[in-house]
């Protein structure tokens, strides 16, 4: 059986489309290709490992075509929309991972530091 679903693409996922995986778009080419993609993905409740492995939430529906993933929520006052809130691409890191993995790096850089400087 098939479950047919409405999608609505968040300007948000269109602008990151063209940061992280078709940069040369024009804001309106971005949202075509976007809404192209829609047609053919997978959505699933799983998101792929490479996307587990750095995220920085999780979304109860995911719609993934190739290496390209786009985050699905309920839209709030329609039920039968899901809204993509934000587009990822494999070997992309998002704003909120790339600042939880800096201040990582540099708490790690701080603690070696001090071990340093107590030798």
């Amino acid at each position: 059986m098939t479950t047919t679903h409405t999608i609505q693409i968040s300007a948000h996922a269109v602008e990151r489309f063209r940061e992280r995986v078709r940069p040369g778009l024009s804001f309106e080419a971005a949202e075509n290709e976007l809404a192209r993609i829609a047609l053919v993905g997978e959505i699933t409740e799983h998101a792929p490992a490479w996307h587990l492995r750095n995220c920085a939430q999780v979304a109860p529906l995911y719609l993934v075509v190739a290496d390209v993933l786009m985050p699905l929520h309920p839209h709030r006052s329609e039920p039968d929309v899901l809204v993509a809130t934000t587009c990822l691409a494999q070997g992309s890191v998002s704003a909120d991972a790339r600042r939880y993995r800096t201040a990582r790096r540099r708490r790690e850089a701080r603690q070696r530091s001090h071990q340093a400087a107590v030798r």
